[in-house]
């Protein structure tokens, strides 16, 4: 995605957070002592417009969308920082992809692309409803307010920290998933994540289906395979965390990742079988890309005494989290 910044958020970006990147201070405040929040444009997918909001309220929607508010304080907490950092450094113009979507803006509501966002009034509609929705946007508030200006950093520079809703017990690498090493993504045990409801998952296609949905991709167009595949279907190696690193289907050797991709699976972590009416069986464990934080894993370790600053030491290793302002 071409980064574009507007004059107005260059202009904020140059007098308030550039410092921050040549300070060893822990931030800056206005000369009376108080913290004054940035702008944030923001492209409103479903709206199909830009809206701009303070960053702090923003980050608000953010875990919102993201988190379920039923989790634990230390776990929304731990989810506001990664929130922030991911805004933030695509505010500094890191990490963006280039896909040339919403160029104008540095980041937008969609969370197949950037991170989820919604109002208090759209959870309070579709999620939590009247008698709850007070109670959560009061808790998703503090746990903004009481890591507010806090981001995620690494060796002196914005973190670019991912997460995920459930690893399946272990989360995966930057190398593994996206082919490129990031010393702080790397894969660690996320226990908590059994517990979770969308830990299993099962995926059934005939192969007339796996071949339509593998071949719509002009990359395979010649992609065959036959009606019985029994002896087509082999899982060569795996991740460090466990995910399907390279498998045989048909004519053809895929990464983990781009079956994920083709048959719209919820991992990589996945066994395949056939059953008896010749059905290939996908069974998957966890739910999302796997790197980074897991949410529930983060959820299980609020729940058993872990701080947020502990839920982001485990997750991203050999970060250090501090004030960007």
């Amino acid at each position: 995605m071409k980064k574009l910044i507007t004059v107005e958020i260059a202009f904020v970006l140059a007098i308030v957070l550039i410092p921050f990147l040549m300070s060893k201070s822990c931030g800056t405040v206005s000369e009376d002592k108080t913290y004054v929040d940035i702008k944030i444009k923001v492209w409103m997918h479903e709206e199909q417009k830009v809206s701009e909001m303070d960053l702090e309220e923003y980050i608000k929607g953010v875990v919102a969308a993201e988190m379920p508010a039923s989790f634990e304080a230390e776990a929304l907490k731990a989810q506001a920082v990664a929130a922030r950092t991911y805004a933030v450094a695509r505010l500094l113009g890191l990490y963006t992809p280039k896909d040339g979507y919403h160029t104008d803006t540095p980041i937008c509501t969609d969370p197949a692309h950037c991170q989820g966002y919604k109002t208090k009034e759209q959870m309070t509609e579709i999620h939590w409803g009247k008698r709850a929705a007070n109670r959560y946007w009061k808790k998703i508030a503090e746990a903004v307010e009481e890591t507010k200006g806090l981001v995620i950093t690494c060796n002196g520079e914005i973190a670019n920290p991912v997460y995920h809703s459930n690893a399946g017990g272990k989360t995966e690498s930057a190398l593994d998933v996206w082919g490129t090493p990031v010393s702080y993504l790397i894969s660690v045990p996320s226990k908590g994540d059994l517990y979770s409801p969308t830990l299993d998952n099962k995926h059934e296609f005939t192969p007339d289906e796996i071949r339509e949905k593998i071949k719509s991709d002009p990359d395979y167009a010649d992609f065959a395979l036959s009606d019985n595949p029994k002896d087509e279907i082999e899982i060569i190696d795996y991740t460090d965390g466990g995910g399907v690193k390279t498998l045989r289907l048909g004519n053809k050797e895929f990464k983990g990742t781009e079956i994920r991709k083709l048959l719209s699976l919820k991992s990589t972590k996945f066994t395949v079988s056939i059953n008896d009416e010749n059905m290939i069986c996908f069974l998957t464990k966890g739910s999302g890309h796997g790197v980074g934080m897991s949410q529930w894993g983060a959820n299980y370790l609020a729940m058993n005494g872990g701080t947020y600053i502990e839920i982001l030491e485990h997750y991203y290793n050999g970060i250090i989290v501090k004030k960007y302002r």
